[in-house]
C-alpha cells in the first residue's frame, strides 16, 4: 500500500511542477505577444538629442551614436507599392500627405553599425536639424 501512495504522490507532484512550467511560459509568451503587438504609445521608445550624439531608448534596448561616428545617413520613405520604392528623398512629399508618418532614417556608423530611426521620435525635428549635413540629397517630408 505505501508504495502505492508514494507512486501517486510523486505523480501528482510531476504534474503539478508540468501546470507550473506551462502556465510560466504561457504567461511569458502572452506578455512577449502584448509588446510586439501593443501600439507605438505603449512602447518605451525615447529619442534624447544632445550636443555630441543622439542616444535612441527601445524597450529592451539603449542605442548611442556620436556626430563623428556617422559615415552616412540615408532617408527612407516606407512604401506601399513597388512603383515608389526608388522614390529620392527630394521627392517625398508627392507621394502624399502621410510621409513624415512614414519616413525612416538609417544611421549608418564608420564602424560598421547601423541605426534606425523613425520619424515617429518626438523629437526629431532636433534630430533633422543634426542630420543634414550627413546625406546627400534633402529629404521632402
Amino acid at each position: 500500500m505505501t508504495y502505492a501512495r508514494h507512486t501517486a504522490d510523486a505523480d501528482l507532484g510531476f504534474y503539478f511542477s508540468l501546470a507550473i512550467a506551462t502556465a510560466s511560459l504561457g504567461l511569458f509568451g502572452l506578455f512577449v505577444l502584448v509588446s510586439r503587438l501593443s501600439p507605438a504609445w505603449l512602447k518605451r521608445y525615447k529619442l534624447e538629442i544632445y550636443e555630441n550624439g543622439f542616444v535612441k531608448k527601445e524597450f529592451f534596448k539603449t542605442r548611442t551614436c556620436l556626430w563623428n561616428e556617422i559615415r552616412e545617413v540615408k532617408p527612407l520613405l516606407l512604401v506601399y507599392d513597388k512603383a515608389s520604392r526608388g522614390t529620392p528623398p527630394g521627392k517625398f512629399a508627392d507621394l502624399g500627405e502621410d510621409t513624415k508618418e512614414r519616413g525612416i532614417y538609417e544611421v549608418y556608423k564608420k564602424d560598421g553599425g547601423k541605426i534606425t530611426v523613425s520619424r515617429r521620435y518626438t523629437d526629431i525635428a532636433r534630430l533633422d536639424e543634426q542630420l543634414i549635413p550627413f546625406y546627400d540629397e534633402t529629404p521632402n517630408w
